[in-house]
């Protein structure tokens, strides 16, 4: 019982500081953009949350629970499958595959993902314009979690390797997520911070970079009057190469098996308003976003695929 008091304060203050760090003016901490790398690590996983405007870091409790928050495994149930295809400005694509199983030590997550555009031209850095052949820049993430709940909390842990690849450089780092989910005293809320991709600089070419440093806490509120029907989140992100900024997004269940979703990313020069829909039928559930760019960047297309098996109790 002192054990579960003592960690269940400690993840308190590990929220509050999440908190705090978000809310504090971001000009004197924040670096300037284009000063990290991997800049992929920052694309969400998952049509749901994408379609929410990118809110699941107190809401992902699926397969793609690891990305947002590793906490909200705690709050997964039985064994949770995950597949994910995005397309990003008409430029990139991300797969991403994720499993989570829940046993009676704590929750436990895989993931893999990759991020890869088309076949680029190379061109002479001499002659300008010269073309010398073609490249396909990748990046690949692989990642451990792991979770455990105790009195209406719950931490998580990932550990990622990550690997880089442009043209004939290529680059080999590791780094770590972290998180605390609240499953709050009010019916259907849930408080949650994360701090995703703390590590050391990579190299690529004998040029070091930094991570994408990224600080997310917020909520996501079912109400009980509304009988699971209706769900509002909202989250304030904060990179390590910016401003903090606001998402915020709802969810409506039509039907048993059909729901509409929409969501919006405040205070960005690209991102814009996002919109979606999900259907779910016994263990499986079908996601889609459609996610509004600006600046004549072609809009982002994201669908994924979750599958549940519930443990017998």
């Amino acid at each position: 019982m002192r054990t579960n008091s003592i960690l269940a304060i400690t993840a308190s203050v590990f929220l509050a500081s999440i908190l705090i760090w978000s809310l504090a003016p971001s000009e004197a901490s924040a670096g300037e953009p284009g000063q990290t790398g991997l800049l992929a690590l920052r694309l969400g996983v998952g049509a749901r949350a994408g379609a929410m405007g990118e809110t699941g870091v107190a809401g992902a409790r699926d397969g793609t629970a690891m990305y947002w928050n590793p906490a909200n495994l705690g709050y997964t149930e039985g064994t949770q499958l995950a597949a994910q295809h995005t397309e990003h400005f008409g430029l990139f694509r991300k797969e991403t595959v994720s499993v989570a199983h829940a046993t009676e030590i704590g929750a436990f997550g895989a993931m893999v993902s990759g991020f890869y555009s088309d076949e680029l031209l190379r061109t002479d850095e001499v002659n300008a314009g010269v073309v010398q052949g073609t490249f396909q820049p990748y990046d690949l993430v692989v990642g451990l979690a792991y979770a455990i709940e105790f009195s209406q909390l719950s931490l998580g842990i990932t550990g990622k390797l990550l690997y880089e690849r442009i043209d004939l450089y290529d680059g080999l780092g590791t780094a770590v997520d972290i998180g605390v989910v609240h499953k709050a005293e009010v019916q259907g809320l849930y408080l949650g911070g994360s701090i995703q991709n703390i590590g050391n600089t990579m190299k690529l070419n004998e040029e070091e970079f930094d991570l994408p440093l990224t600080l997310r806490v917020g909520g996501e509120f079912t109400p009980a009057v509304a009988n699971g029907r209706l769900s509002l989140a909202a989250e304030l992100v904060s990179p390590n190469d910016g401003n903090a900024r606001l998402h915020a997004g709802a969810e409506v269940w039509l039907h048993e098996t059909f729901a509409l979703r929409g969501g919006n990313r405040f205070s960005y020069d690209t991102y814009g308003p996002t919109f979606g829909a999900g259907f779910r039928r016994n263990i499986l559930s079908i996601d889609y976003a459609f996610m509004v760019n600006d600046n004549d960047f072609d809009n982002n297309h994201r669908i994924s695929l979750n599958v549940g098996y519930l443990r017998n109790e």
